[in-house]
């Protein structure tokens, strides 16, 4: 009797490891798809964002008695895609969100190569004119537009910047390289701006500054996305080549390399098997040691060709 509750409580452990093990793949699994969804959402994300191009053109003032206020302000957009306006700043402090009918009535959409009146007059209280107030609006996708009040209403030249991303890591574009893989030696890097399918497995190098006046620490989920033009799209990442979280301070460069098919893998991933065009899109990911904030960037740059 002895003998055969020994062989079945060795049959249950058995059991009960192979569960364990199969819940653990699953897991594992599980997040590498939740990663590269993200990526992948990452990269649509900001390939809408470059399509968007937006103006700050005109701003009306209302006047009660010895007082100026705004009453509207007139967005453009020039871009080739719908926008949603999502905040506005007097100053780069949030006033209020032009999407929000019960201050302005209209919302905040504005169709490609249209105009759009934000008004004020549903503010608790009214907004004061002051010349040399920064005005700024900004869509849900990040991109924003900012100009002096002064020179909308003055009749000067308008100033306007426009940025299409933002966050502490800035791209050196000339620094692109790849490498061919093969027997566990890397090299030579070479351009990264043409690659053949032939190459077979690769790596990407590049380098990036922390612009920002605090650290920020990226880790192994970050990654270097390719995506085909052609429909069906071929869809390719590679992730970076760290083995633990890596700081960057501010104001220091950092070179990456990018290598595996997942994080912290040790398979290398190839380019497409077809000539195509690709986009191309780093999309990091990590945490501002500081205050333990989470950290995520995407960084679009230009095309990458892929020949026979």
């Amino acid at each position: 009797m002895n003998r055969k509750n020994t062989g079945l409580s060795m049959v249950i452990g058995v059991l009960f490891m192979f569960i364990i093990i199969l819940a653990v793949t699953a897991s594992q699994f599980k997040a590498l798809q939740d990663y590269n969804s993200t990526a992948e959402a990452a990269s649509r994300i900001e390939e809408d964002r470059l399509q968007e191009k937006l103006y700050i053109i005109g701003l009306t003032n209302r006047t009660a008695g010895e007082s100026v206020y705004i009453e509207n302000v007139t967005v453009k957009n020039s871009g080739s895609i719908t926008i949603l306006l999502k905040s506005l700043y007097i100053d780069h402090l949030f006033l209020f969100d032009p999407s929000n009918t019960s201050i302005n009535p209209a919302g905040g959409q504005i169709n490609p190569n249209s105009t759009l009146n934000i008004m004020f007059t549903g503010l608790d209280s009214p907004q004061p004119y002051e010349p040399e107030s920064i005005l700024t609006v900004g869509t849900e996708r990040g991109t924003r537009s900012m100009v002096y009040e002064k020179t909308l209403t003055s009749g000067e030249e308008r100033i306007v910047t426009v940025e299409s991303n933002f966050g502490p890591l800035r791209l050196e574009y000339k620094a692109f390289w790849h490498a061919k893989y093969l027997n566990n030696t890397i090299g030579p890097w070479m351009s990264g701006w043409e690659i053949s399918t032939k190459e077979g497995e690769v790596m990407w190098k590049i380098n990036v500054t922390n612009i920002d006046t605090k650290a920020v620490t990226i880790r192994n989920t970050s990654c270097f996305v390719l995506t085909s033009i052609e429909s069906p799209a071929v869809v390719k990442s590679w992730y970076i080549n760290i083995t633990t979280p890596l700081p960057i301070p501010p104001g220091q460069n950092a070179t990456l390399i990018f290598s595996w098919t997942s994080p912290g893998g040790a398979n290398v991933n190839s380019p497409p098997g077809t000539a195509c065009q690709c986009k191309v899109f780093l999309a990091f990911f990590g945490v501002y040691p500081d205050s333990n904030v989470a950290y995520a960037q995407t960084i679009p740059f230009q095309s990458v060709e892929v020949v026979k």
